[in-house]
């Protein structure tokens, strides 16, 4: 998964809600995707984190096109062009973040069709994720289930968690307990794999589907193990100046999730965060700018200053990242 956190995830979830969940987005336009013929799906590598979220539903706008994300976005549209499909999904990844220049969310989904269709299936969970957000026009049910169902056949365990969420969804229609377990059972499956060889995202949400009895029994020594490996593979990562990691790792010692509280560790993961944060904002990642600001209004790991905060923020937002922009 080659956005930051996680936040991608997350958002998938909420979209999956639909009518029952609340927030202030802004309509985008929407693709009218074909119908995409069925190749083999090829199982895909666990990815590393990277910086950069994918708030989709944000306010339309530019982010700087410079620093080295314009670089990265460059250098990603270059690799496509030569029919490198990974490429092709991390440009997408891009192009709906806003990260490194223009956000385009038509563009990113046709990208991850193309992939879909070469049998990528991280791109297959990408186009899911799309017709199942209400935010972007109707939900199809039929899609989101088609191209979920595609990237968990390809090992994904994200389509695979997602594909059962829409099992048990009031806004996905009837839904079906047994397909729902059917589709949990694959994503512990194929989670694991991704877990151990070291992706965070993917140790943290297994360690969900045994907290949650998803997929089989409730296990919390399980679950206690996965999120000890998740921590450790996000604290390599915001060691490594993955701000949103920081950020991440913060708020678990802050809250206690899974570790005692602790304010003071809470206190400089959050200060490390403003510091990846704040050079990711100036290379041109307006999420980056958005959730610095919101370091900046709440005061956690420095000062507080809600003109600062206001800056922020609105960098986000211009660039096409964030909520309740305006």
């Amino acid at each position: 998964m080659s956005t930051s956190l996680r936040f991608v995830f997350l958002i998938a979830l909420l979209a999956l809600c639909a009518g029952a969940c609340s927030g202030e987005r802004e309509p985008a336009p929407v693709n009218e995707a074909t119908p995409v013929a069925e190749p083999e799906v090829v199982a895909q590598p666990a990815e590393p984190a990277k910086p950069g979220l994918s708030f989709v539903g944000a306010a339309s706008g530019e982010a700087p096109a410079s620093g080295r994300f314009a670089e990265a976005r460059d250098a990603a549209e270059k690799k496509c062009k030569a029919d490198e499909v990974d490429s092709c999904h991390a440009l997408a990844e891009m192009l709906r973040s806003g990260q490194g220049g223009p956000r385009d969310l038509d563009r990113a989904l046709d990208l991850d069709l193309a992939g879909c269709e070469k049998g990528h299936a991280a791109s297959c969970a990408e186009v899911g994720i799309h017709f199942s957000n209400p935010y972007l026009g109707p939900i199809d049910v039929a899609k989101t289930r088609g191209f979920h169902g595609r990237a968990c056949d390809g090992g994904w365990g994200r389509g695979c968690e997602l594909l059962a969420r829409t099992w048990i969804k009031e806004s996905f229609g009837k839904g079906d307990p047994g397909k729902a377990r059917a589709a949990f059972v694959r994503a512990r499956d194929a989670y694991r794999p991704q877990c151990e060889s070291g992706d965070g995202d993917a140790c943290r949400w297994l360690a969900n589907l045994f907290e949650q009895g998803e997929g089989g029994k409730a296990d919390a020594e399980q679950a206690a193990r996965y999120r000890g490996l998740a921590r450790a593979a996000f604290l390599r990562e915001c060691d490594s100046g993955d701000g949103h990691l920081c950020r991440v790792l913060a708020a678990v010692y802050e809250s206690g999730e899974g570790v005692p509280e602790d304010a003071t560790r809470a206190h400089e993961l959050y200060a490390k965060a403003r510091a990846a944060l704040q050079r990711d904002c100036d290379d041109g990642d307006p999420g980056s700018c958005y959730f610095l600001g919101q370091l900046w209004s709440s005061g956690k790991g420095g000062d507080e200053d809600a003109t600062r905060a206001a800056e922020l923020l609105k960098r986000g937002c211009a660039g096409g990242f964030g909520f309740n922009c305006k």
